[in-house]
């Protein structure tokens, strides 16, 4: 939770924002990219072999689609990663005045790995006809530990 203080102070969590608060408690997630329109954080998680990239979006618009998300790392290589479920709807926080929503990706060993070896330059975020180019953190590879 050290990284919510961070973004947005030390505001007291209220009723309405106990759900996101412990949405990204249980993802245990580090901020991987950043734009003035969004941050993303995420981490990698395996469930019966399966490995995700679990992302939580905190962001200044409402996401709300039936036909998934896209998250693309882009540098020397590209890795295109397509949201794990079609359906996503952000909630509103009011005490930290942003949307969130909890996004799943599949992911791939080798793709974590090309992740943590390459410097990517661009992180860009897909939903419906909006893209967003967000800034990758010059450290990635620790975020992404499995």
């Amino acid at each position: 939770m050290s990284f919510i203080k961070k973004l947005f102070g030390n505001a007291a969590p209220t009723a309405n924002s106990e759900e996101a608060l412990a949405m990204i408690d249980q993802i245990q997630a580090e901020k991987i990219a950043e734009s003035p329109e969004c941050i993303i954080f995420g981490g990698v998680e395996e469930l019966n072999g399966y490995l995700f990239l679990e992302t939580l979006i905190l962001s200044t618009m409402s996401l709300k689609t039936k036909s998934g998300v896209g998250l693309e790392f882009k540098g020397d290589s590209e890795i295109k990663l397509p949201s794990d479920t079609q359906e996503v709807e952000s909630e509103y926080s009011k005490v930290y005045q942003r949307y969130m929503s909890r996004i799943s990706f599949d992911i791939s060993e080798e793709e974590i790995e090309k992740i943590r070896a390459n410097n990517f330059k661009e992180v860009v975020f897909k939903y419906k006809k909006k893209t967003l180019s967000l800034s990758p953190l010059v450290n990635n590879q620790d975020n992404l530990e499995s």
